[in-house]
């Protein structure tokens, strides 16, 4: 196997470095919080306001937001993923670059 091949295909570490990103959490939160909550209040919102809420009301609520933020968590994940080099090309570039 052709070492350059390894780097091109992104493994397992490249998606634990894309997920302990603090932007792909904000980025997640910005887009899939309000499109969820949005969502939740199309879907529910006229059962609570005629109270006419039950638990499985409330469950559904609260599971769209949560639900399209995974969506947008993924999603941001996976563009940081593609985007970010890996731990090693930035040492060697920043290394590259200082000669």
């Amino acid at each position: 196997m052709n070492p350059a091949d390894a780097n091109s295909a992104p493994g397992p570490t490249a998606w634990k470095r894309a997920f302990c990103a603090r932007v792909v959490w904000q980025q997640a939160a910005r887009y899939g919080l309000p499109v969820g909550v949005l969502q939740a209040a199309l879907n529910q919102g006229d059962l609570w306001l005629h109270h006419q809420v039950t638990s499985l009301v409330a469950v559904k609520t609260v599971v769209s937001p949560l639900l399209s933020f995974g969506v947008a968590l993924l999603a941001a994940a996976a563009a940081h993923r593609e985007i970010a080099p890996p731990s090693s090309a930035r040492s060697s570039t920043a290394s590259g670059l200082s000669n």
